[in-house]
Order: C-alpha cells, then sequence, then structure tokens
C-alpha cells in the first residue's frame, strides 16, 4: 500500500502517518538509506514473542562509513 502525503513530514511524521494504516501484527520502521548486513526480523519477532511483557525491541545500528552508492 502506497500512502501519499500533501507535505514532508520527516521520518517520525511519515512513521506516524503509517502507523494509522498499519494492519499488521508488528511494525518495522526502517530508513530509506538503512544497509541491513544480517537477518534482522526473525530475531525481532522471536524476542517478542518469547515473552509478552515485551512491547518493543530494535536492532543494534551503527554507522557504516565506507558503505557508498
Amino acid at each position: 500500500t502506497i500512502i501519499c502525503s500533501k507535505e514532508n513530514l520527516g521520518f517520525a511524521g511519515g512513521n506516524n502517518l503509517g502507523i494509522g494504516k498499519a494492519k499488521g501484527d508488528y511494525l518495522f520502521f526502517l530508513n530509506n538509506d538503512t544497509v541491513i548486513t544480517k537477518p534482522v526480523l526473525s530475531v525481532l519477532v522471536e524476542c517478542l514473542q518469547r515473552d509478552p511483557n515485551i512491547g518493543c525491541v530494535s536492532p543494534k545500528t551503527t554507522f557504516w562509513p565506507e558503505y557508498t552508492v
């Protein structure tokens, strides 16, 4: 699903707009310039499913200076 905004809401504002339309069990926020080098989703979902007291998880993010487009 593509959600269009009439103005640039920034990363957080765009996330909030998407949250209002989301229908899944989990939300995963990812910047458009992020590079994923290891399996992430299965690890995060497993953590959430293992303990019902956990409401939010995030992968460790680092700056990758040698990455160029």
